[in-house]
């Protein structure tokens, strides 16, 4: 065999296993809808921070089965029916960013001036 037909067939059989790889992720997830015990097959197959935020959107969503819709809209910890991604990282992981509101951009932009400020009198030195 010459090295283009190994390559070729190294190329098709990755293809192939990533192909069987979507299938099982994409049957692991439907079968998680149905039943709970597939759910940890499902989580297997996906990467491990999103692994995490399914977990704890599933905590979330049991926890907020057992309140009625009138207290939960009441109450300060409820934000909708799923745990949205962005509060799940700023909240739970503790990575906040300079685009979290709207007060931490004008922060950026703060920054952003003072650093062309600075640059402008070191320059002039």
């Amino acid at each position: 065999m010459s090295l283009e037909q190994i390559e070729k067939s190294l190329n098709n059989s990755k293809e192939k296993l990533e192909g069987i790889n979507n299938d099982y992720t994409e049957l692991t997830k439907r079968l998680s809808l149905l039943d709970v015990r597939a759910k940890e097959y499902y989580y297997d197959t996906i990467d491990p921070l999103e692994r995490e935020y399914m977990m704890y959107n599933d905590k979330y969503q049991f926890l907020i089965s057992k309140f009625s819709l009138a207290y939960l809209e009441m109450s300060e910890w409820y934000v909708g029916d799923y745990l949205p991604y962005n509060i799940f990282i700023r909240e739970i992981k503790g990575v906040n960013t300079y685009l979290d509101s709207k007060e931490d951009v004008k922060e950026l932009y703060r920054l952003f001036i003072c650093l062309f400020l600075f640059e402008l009198s070191v320059c002039k030195v």
